[in-house]
Order: structure tokens, then C-alpha cells, then sequence
């Protein structure tokens, strides 16, 4: 994508045992100026906000916390079709599924991502994710 064009950045916060694997990768590409590696932060609700899309390529998740971040700040998420993000993701509405391999179809849901509205993911976590409605959600269990 970065080839195609140059105007594309991705950021990853967070660190593991794969970091300096993708720290060689992208020096020996050239892409320093288009891959920007943070780390680990502990700020991560707050770097979210600057994001245009949320990428997760996790080959597992529980439930994960970052993409539902990445919906309270109204950013699009492009997940991978796995557990835990097959139950936030709605098609669509707040984001996309891709499957565990890069392809032309990842690329598309990436412009599609691009192009949604911030209002309605931010209506779909208050919804779905905010404390007043999981609460509720909760007592409904527990109250049945």
C-alpha cells in the first residue's frame, strides 16, 4: 500500500518478542517514514483518538480492549476474523473483518474503513460498550 502511496502511515503501540523482527523488516524496506513503532504506551486510549483506522491482525483475541478504545474515539476498526473481534466488529457499521492473510479485498476494506462515520462508531459503543448500558446488561442477567 505504502508503494502505491506514500501518504499512508501505520502505527503500532504496544511491544513483544516480534519487535525487533518488524524493526529489521521495516529498516531493510526503507519504511521508517511510513511505519512508526511507539512501543509500549501507556496512553493508548489517548493515541487512539489521532488514528484514521484501528488495525488488529491478532490470530487470537478474547475480548479485546484496544478496538473498543478505538470505537469510543470513533475510529474504524479493520480486524481479523478471529474470536473476541468477530464479537465487536459490525460490518459496516463501526468497522470491517479481514481474513488472517493480506490481500486486494484487505486493501478495499482499508478505503471503505477510511471513509465512515466517526458519529455512528461512537453510537455504537455508547450502545454497546458504555458503563451505563453494560450495566444494565449485567443486572438483566442477573435479575432474569
Amino acid at each position: 500500500m505504502i508503494r502505491q502511496n506514500a501518504n499512508w502511515h501505520f502505527v503500532w503501540a504496544g511491544d513483544g518478542q516480534l519487535l525487533p523482527l518488524c524493526q529489521s523488516f521495516i529498516k531493510q524496506n526503507g519504511l521508517e517514514g511510513n511505519i512508526h513503532l511507539l512501543g509500549e504506551r501507556p496512553d493508548s486510549e489517548i493515541v487512539v483518538t489521532a488514528y484514521d483506522i484501528f488495525l488488529t491482525t491478532s490470530q487470537y483475541e478474547g475480548l479485546p480492549y484496544a478496538p473498543i478504545e478505538a470505537m469510543r474515539a470513533g475510529v474504524p476498526i479493520l480486524a481479523t476474523k478471529v474470536v473476541g473481534n468477530s464479537e465487536l466488529v459490525i460490518e459496516g457499521k463501526n468497522g470491517y473483518l479481514i481474513n488472517l492473510e493480506w490481500s486486494k479485498s484487505v486493501e478495499e476494506k482499508l478505503y471503505k474503513a477510511a471513509k465512515m462515520d466517526a458519529q455512528m462508531i461512537k453510537a455504537d459503543f455508547r450502545q454497546r460498550f458504555a458503563i451505563d448500558q453494560m450495566l444494565k446488561q449485567i443486572e438483566t442477567i442477573y435479575l432474569a
